[in-house]
């Protein structure tokens, strides 16, 4: 069976000596996943959608619970990272100045800090 695990921010990024927030190195994957304090997740079934259906319900990929979603949102946006890139004038993971406006709001939604909804989907 395999096992799979939602890593928080925290656990997925560190704070370097001068400061910068920098995301685990690949070499280090394993250590957060014995240690990141991640959450388990279980494959509890598999939908496959009929032939005859002419368009798809469920696109690939995982289906997970609302309460799943709410956490991660939750626990990513009260992260150590996303607090400090919605209180930084720059780009936490690079020091640098941002772009622009939108390059600010961009990087607050990949680090967690922003989550408003960028788009709605219709089934």
């Amino acid at each position: 069976m395999t096992i799979m695990q939602v890593i928080p921010n925290d656990a997925f990024f560190t704070q370097t000596a001068d400061g910068l927030l920098v995301p685990t190195s690949i070499a280090d994957y394993e250590n957060i996943f014995e240690n990141g304090n991640g959450i388990e997740l279980t494959i509890t079934g598999i939908l496959r959608n009929r032939e005859a259906l002419s368009a798809l319900v469920h696109h690939t990929g995982l289906i997970y619970t609302v309460a799943l979603t709410e956490y991660i949102l939750n626990n990513a946006q009260s992260s150590e990272i996303a607090t400090a890139q919605r209180n930084s004038e720059v780009v936490v993971l690079l020091n640098t100045p941002f772009a622009n406006e939108a390059d600010r709001i961009t990087r607050c939604r990949q680090l967690g800090a922003d989550i408003d909804p960028i788009g709605v989907r219709i089934l």
